[in-house]
């Protein structure tokens, strides 16, 4: 048992690693181009994060659960910590789509502060993942 726990765990630390490399190269790479084009796309700036740096949050919340399932067991949905974590979360990570909607016009400063800012982005999106994988949990059926 205790073998199999070093393997797991060690197969989650290299997904977290592929994930972090990948992204945090991927989304430099078109950062990097879109200096001299002056084109950002969208899905990059986005999807990447949402991806790679949710996939960790998603991986952390995975690693906390036991993973062993029962018939009698259902699964049910923490909506409090989804509100409480989920959502602020979720805003701040598409803070790129509010501030191309014109959302953040009365707080420039703010919206400023999380473009210069890209780590705020992407712990903002770790904790994404990890409240919805987290907040999904195992109850016994009556």
């Amino acid at each position: 048992m205790r073998q199999r726990n070093f393997v797991t765990s060690l197969v989650y630390l290299v997904f977290i690693i592929v994930l972090l490399v990948g992204g945090t190269t991927l989304l430099n790479n078109h950062l990097a181009e879109a200096k001299y084009t002056l084109e950002y796309n969208f899905v990059y700036i986005i999807g990447i994060p949402i991806v790679c740096f949710g996939g960790i949050g998603a991986l952390l919340g995975l690693s906390l659960s036991d993973g062993s399932s029962h018939n009698k067991e259902t699964r049910k949905i923490d909506t409090f910590r989804l509100l409480l974590l989920g959502l602020p979360a979720f805003i701040i990570s598409l803070a790129h789509v509010w501030g191309y909607l014109g959302l953040f016009h009365m707080l420039p400063g703010f919206y400023s502060y999380l473009l210069q800012n890209d780590h705020i982005i992407i712990i903002t999106n770790i904790i994404l993942g990890h409240t919805l994988v987290s907040s999904i949990y195992q109850s016994q059926a009556h």
